[in-house]
């Protein structure tokens, strides 16, 4: 996908003449397989505390054609769920105000006292999963940090979302 961007000079001259190395080409070919060849445009609220991962997930999630929303706590994701349909919200667990889990349960109760729309699928992002917890709370999955956009995107596919 992404090679039919780049003009066709610029994959010629790029092309290595060592075999040893990895050209460009290949770099981008590798690069490619991260990104779904189809997928649905989501609404996704992404719940995350970390100013880093919140920019490199916020690209990564914008680049393959997503709309992102960001909150940078557990209220402010609750504010902002009570407020738009999301299909997907991405969870820090361990956040300052309210964490994760929290926030996560008041969501399921919003949906469970007022909407009749559905269950929005919830996927948890932490450095220490605990899955029981998690469970719990009403989250779908978890991605552990730091995970691989590989790893994200089979979380899509896990929960229909392509």
């Amino acid at each position: 996908m992404l090679l039919k961007y780049l003009p066709k000079t610029l994959v010629m001259l790029t092309k290595s003449t060592s075999t040893n190395q990895p050209n460009i080409q290949e770099k981008l070919m590798k690069l490619e397989k991260y990104m779904p060849d189809s997928m649905k445009k989501l609404n996704i609220l992404l719940a995350e505390d970390d100013e880093m991962i919140e920019k490199i997930t916020s690209f990564y999630l914008r680049r393959i054609g997503h709309e992102v929303e960001v909150a940078k706590n557990g209220h402010e994701a609750i504010m902002m769920f009570q407020n738009k349909q999301y299909d997907l919200i991405l969870m820090d667990i361990q956040m300052p105000e309210m964490d994760g889990l929290q926030a996560v349960k008041e969501i399921r109760k919003i949906e469970e006292d007022y909407r009749k729309a559905g269950h929005t699928t919830i996927i948890a992002i932490t450095s220490n999963p605990n899955k029981e917890e998690c469970i719990e709370a009403g989250v779908d999955g978890y991605a552990q940090k730091p995970f691989s956009f590989e790893e994200f995107n089979a979380l899509f596919y896990q929960f229909n979302l392509v």
